[in-house]
């Protein structure tokens, strides 16, 4: 589980997966525990993919973390996880399935939730919170082990195993350069291949 450290106290940006790396020694998460960043007044940023709980308070009092991404794997969202976040407008949860708490306080007032579930739409509708809806823009594929979707909300997916294969001129994505807003990776085994975002 990813604990309170006094490093979670001071980050601007975190980004917990199915693993982390702390000072070089690498560790297998499983949770967010309760109360991990509660009160970071520095934290900017947060992303969580493949993991199994964010818990309570798990970021709560984080004044100015305006940014939250939730990818598939997150199995369930504790209650006041992220309230008293006063600078976030909208939390992305990229993830066809979550179990957000019955609450009306896991997330502070006006937030927007952006999704593409059934459980996030349905949250938000039973405690008012705005919802879109992200629909898919464009997607297609790069070979047999790769995939791309852009969703109408700006962002971009890249999901794949081994090595990117290398793109010679434009990416199949280039052609939606002004509608990018943000991209995510999510890669086994592999790395990115040259020429990915060039132009």
């Amino acid at each position: 589980d990813v604990v309170d450290y006094d490093y979670y106290r001071i980050a601007t940006s975190v980004n917990v997966g199915a693993t982390v790396t702390y000072k070089n020694v690498e560790f297998t998460v499983n949770n967010v525990n309760d109360y991990t960043f509660y009160g970071n007044q520095y934290l900017e940023e947060a992303s969580f993919a493949n993991l199994g709980s964010i818990g309570i308070h798990a970021l709560a009092g984080s004044s100015e973390l305006a940014s939250v991404n939730i990818a598939e794997g997150v199995t369930s969202i504790g209650d006041y996880a992220f309230y008293g976040c006063d600078a976030l407008e909208n939390v992305f949860l990229r993830g066809d399935s979550f179990n957000i708490a019955d609450s009306p306080n896991v997330f502070p007032e006006g937030v927007t939730i952006e999704g593409r579930c059934d459980g996030a739409k349905a949250y938000a509708e039973k405690y008012n919170f705005k919802y879109d809806d992200c629909s898919v823009l464009a997607e297609g594929k790069l070979d047999d082990n790769y995939t791309w979707t852009l969703l109408n909300n700006g962002s971009l997916t890249i999901v794949g195993t081994g090595d990117m294969p290398v793109l010679d001129g434009e990416s199949p994505w280039s052609e939606y350069a002004d509608k990018v807003k943000f991209v995510f990776f999510d890669i086994e085994s592999g790395s990115i291949g040259d020429y990915a975002f060039y132009n």
